[in-house]
């Protein structure tokens, strides 16, 4: 491995999305027709992983970046993993597979277009969750060189399973390795546990939302009153991927100039259904 490569390895959980996209959010006990129907691989890690490499193929960078996904997965030869892994070209999928197990975890995610709403209702899969035991064993297998650089990223789900695989990382002294941390939904108590020990965390609106009496100061630009919304769904997940992007690949720009990608590309998200094709977008011209 070069010596100026930069390994990302993003921690999080994958499913399968169905997504439905309705004139209005039905009523309890009534029937609705479905305006469109898409059956896509999601989760957070998986949306941004997809995203960066998509930017990678595209951007210039002077550092190469190998990408990686660490994930609980059902049976390696099962067909959702294998959706998932054609899902993520230039990903390394590094699952956690489970033996047996056939079905990934799944979402249904109902988008009301009157509303720019979108409910979600998930299941697990029965997958066992990811112990820090086995994810520091995946992590040392996945990238074994200690002498290179590394940035991981982790969804913040199970908050103490999190916070001992963050403290796992910190414990590595041979290891140059920056860590950040999503924090998404507020419910998730003891994450702050893992965010003092990353070096960036980003919050999602609703974790700021619940905060305010103690995040006084945030603001945020009126949004485009004219502008089309077609699909939310993971553009969060896309502007943490311009955000790694400008952090990993373009240091020397200012913090500024990095968010402002970022929010372009997660605006460019919104405009379309899907991630495909988001990178080339940003930099085609």
């Amino acid at each position: 491995m070069a010596a100026n490569t930069t390994n990302v390895v993003c921690v999080g959980a994958v499913y399968i999305d169905t997504i439905w996209t309705v004139p209005y959010f039905p009523l309890e006990d009534t029937k609705l027709r479905a305006q469109k129907v898409i059956r896509r691989r999601g989760g957070n890690t998986a949306n941004t992983l997809e995203v960066l490499s998509d930017i990678l193929a595209h951007a210039p960078t002077e550092n190469e970046t190998e990408l990686h996904l660490i994930a609980i997965l059902p049976d390696e030869k099962s067909q959702d993993t294998a959706l998932i892994r054609a899902s993520l070209p230039g990903v390394n999928v590094a699952g956690l597979f489970r033996a047996g197990h056939q079905n990934a975890a799944s979402s249904m995610i109902i988008q009301s277009r009157r509303d720019n709403t979108r409910t979600i209702v998930s299941h697990g899969g029965d997958l066992p969750e990811v112990t820090c035991e086995e994810f520091v064993s995946k992590f040392r297998a996945t990238v074994p060189e200690t002498q290179v650089k590394t940035w991981v990223h982790f969804e913040g789900r199970v908050p103490a399973v999190t916070a001992a695989c963050v403290k796992a990382l910190r414990a590595m002294e041979s290891r140059e390795c920056m860590v950040s941390l999503e924090c998404e939904k507020p419910d998730r108590k003891g994450l702050e546990f893992a965010a003092v020990l990353a070096d960036v965390v980003f919050f999602s609106r609703l974790w700021a939302q619940h905060e305010w009496a103690k995040v006084e100061d945030v603001w945020r630009p009126p949004g485009d009153p004219e502008a089309q919304v077609v699909d939310t769904v993971g553009a969060g997940d896309t502007f943490i991927a311009g955000m790694l992007y400008g952090l990993i690949n373009q240091p020397d720009t200012t913090l500024l100039s990095k968010l402002q990608y970022a929010v372009q590309i997660a605006s460019r998200k919104v405009y379309q259904d899907g991630f495909q094709g988001l990178g080339s977008a940003m930099h085609s011209a």
